[in-house]
C-alpha cells in the first residue's frame, strides 16, 4: 500500500513505495502525470519513468501533512542507474531528490541497495530530528532481528546478545537470511575451535554502530557490527561497511579506497570485513601508518577533558575524529591511523568484539585504558567503563602515555 503511515508515537513519517512496474494507462498516472510533472521539476532532465511519476503523485498526496518523507526503493529501480545520472538509483532517485527540493525538504541520504533513502523538510528542525532517530531506531531494530534471528534459526543454542533490547515475536521471513559464503567455508578451522559447541559461544551483535553518523548522513562511518566469544574470549569477528565505495555527492565518483576497488559505475557497494583468532583476517588490504607518525582516531561525538587530555599525553601529529568503533578500527588496519583512543565510558561489549578480532588477527592490540583485556562471556557487564585503546603496531607507546589522572577516573 502506498501513503501508508509509520507508527511511531509523533506519527511524524509518511511512507511511499516506488512501484515496480510501468502504470497501465488510465489509470490516472501516465500522461496526465508525466508532461505536468516533465516541465515543472525536470526541465533539463531525463523523462520521468512510470515509477517515478507514481512516486511523484503519491509524494504530492503524502508530503504536505507530513515532515518527513521514507521512500523504498525496489531492485527495478535501481536498474535506471544506467540512465547517465551519477547517483546510484538512477533517475527515479534524482527526480525525487528534486521533487523533495521543491517541496522544502532537503534530501539526506539514498541508499543505493534498495533499502530506506529519507528526505527532511528543511524548515522545522525539531520534526527533522525526531525523524532521523525514528529512522535510526528503525534500521537498528530491522538489522538486529535480522542477524539475530537467523542465526536462531541456524543455531538455536547460540547465547546472542544484541544492541537493541527487542520483544519476542514473529519475523518477517524476508528478514531471515540462510545463505552461506562459499569462500569462508572453503577456510580450515584452526584447531583449537574445531571441538567448540554452540553452546559455549556468545555472539554480540551491533547492528548500526555509528547511529549518530547514520543520522546525519555520514554513511562511510556506519558498520554492522558481529563478533563471537569462547570463554570470555572474542575469538571471531565480522564488520560489514555498507556503505563502501557510497558517493556522497552526486557529482563525485564512487571513492577509490582500496587498490582492486573500482571507480565509477562498476565500483562495488559495500564490504565484509571478517576474522579468525588462528586463521588471519581478510577483505581488506593491510596498511600501515608511517613510521614515525603519530595519528589517533578518536569519537566525533562523544568529546570529553579525559579524552581530550589523553590524547593531548600522546603528542599525535592528527587527530581524527570519526563515529563507529568498526570505523576507527578499519582506520588502523588501514593505515590512516596509528591508535583509537577513547578515555571515556560509553563503548559496549557490542562495539568492541568483532573489531578486536579483526585487529588481534593481523597482530594488533585492543584493550582498556588500563591495558586490561576485555571480557565478552555472557554475564559480563556490557559496557566498557574503562574506555578503549587500540593500535595496529607500537602498542607500548601510547599505553605509556595515559596519563595517571585518566587511569584514576576510569575504573575497570
Amino acid at each position: 500500500k502506498t501513503g501508508k503511515k509509520q507508527k511511531t508515537k509523533q506519527k511524524t513519517v509518511a511512507e511511499v513505495k516506488l512501484r515496480r512496474q510501468e502504470p497501465a494507462p488510465g489509470t490516472g498516472f501516465d500522461d496526465r502525470w508525466r508532461k505536468p510533472v516533465q516541465s515543472r521539476f525536470f526541465p533539463d532532465g531525463p523523462e520521468p519513468t512510470g515509477r517515478l511519476l507514481c512516486a511523484c503523485a503519491e509524494f504530492s498526496q503524502a508530503q504536505p501533512r507530513k515532515p518527513c518523507l521514507l521512500v523504498h526503493i525496489g531492485p527495478a529501480d535501481l536498474e535506471e542507474a544506467g540512465s547517465g545520472r551519477e547517483r546510484p538509483g538512477g533517475t527515479a532517485v534524482w527526480g525525487l531528490e528534486r521533487l523533495s527540493a521543491h517541496h522544502g525538504f532537503q534530501p539526506q541520504r539514498v541508499d543505493a541497495t534498495g533499502r530506506l533513502s529519507v528526505f527532511y523538510r528543511s524548515e522545522g528542525r525539531e520534526h527533522s530530528q525526531t525523524s532521523a532517530t525514528d529512522l535510526q531506531t528503525k534500521a537498528d531494530r530491522l538489522v538486529q532481528m535480522s542477524i539475530c534471528s537467523s542465526l536462531a534459526r541456524k543455531f538455536p543454542k547460540l547465547t546472542i546478545i544484541g544492541e537493541e533490547d527487542l520483544p519476542p515475536g514473529d519475523v518477517d521471513q524476508e528478514l531471515i537470511e540462510d545463505g552461506q559464503w562459499e569462500e569462508i567455508l572453503k577456510q580450515p578451522c584452526p584447531s583449537q575451535y574445531s571441538a567448540i559447541k554452540e553452546e559455549d559461544l556468545v555472539v554480540w551483535v551491533d547492528p548500526l554502530d555509528g547511529t549518530k553518523e547514520y543520522t546525519e548522513g555520514l554513511l562511510d562511518n556506519v558498520t554492522v557490527l558481529i563478533g563471537i566469544a569462547y570463554e570470555g574470549k572474542a575469538i571471531a569477528g565480522i564488520i560489514n561497511q555498507p556503505y563502501y565505495n557510497y558517493q556522497s555527492n552526486e557529482k563525485e565518483k564512487l571513492r577509490e579506497q582500496r587498490n582492486e576497488a573500482k571507480a565509477g559505475p562498476d565500483a562495488v557497494l559495500g564490504r565484509t570485513i571478517w576474522g579468525v583468532l588462528g586463521l588471519g583476517a581478510f577483505g581488506f588490504q593491510l596498511k600501515e601508518v608511517p613510521a614515525g607518525k603519530h595519528i589517533i582516531t578518536t569519537t566525533r561525538s562523544h568529546n570529553s577533558k579525559l579524552v581530550t587530555d589523553c590524547i593531548a599525553a600522546m603528542n599525535p601529529d592528527n587527530v581524527l575524529r570519526v563515529g563507529g568503533a568498526g570505523n576507527k578500527v578499519i582506520q588502523l588496519i588501514e593505515g590512516k591511523a596509528s591508535a583509537y583512543v577513547f578515555a571515556s565510558p560509553g563503548c559496549k561489549k557490542w562495539d568492541t568484539c568483532a573489531p578486536e578480532v579483526i585487529l588481534h588477527a593481523v597482530g594488533g592490540k585492543l584493550t582498556d585504558i588500563h591495558g586490561n583485556a576485555l571480557q565478552y562471556d555472557k554475564e559480563v557487564k556490557h559496557m566498557n567503563s574503562a574506555g578503549v585503546l587500540a593500535t595496529l603496531r607500537n602498542y607500548e607507546y601510547y599505553a605509556s602515555r595515559v596519563p595517571e589522572s585518566v587511569k584514576n577516573t576510569l575504573t575497570p
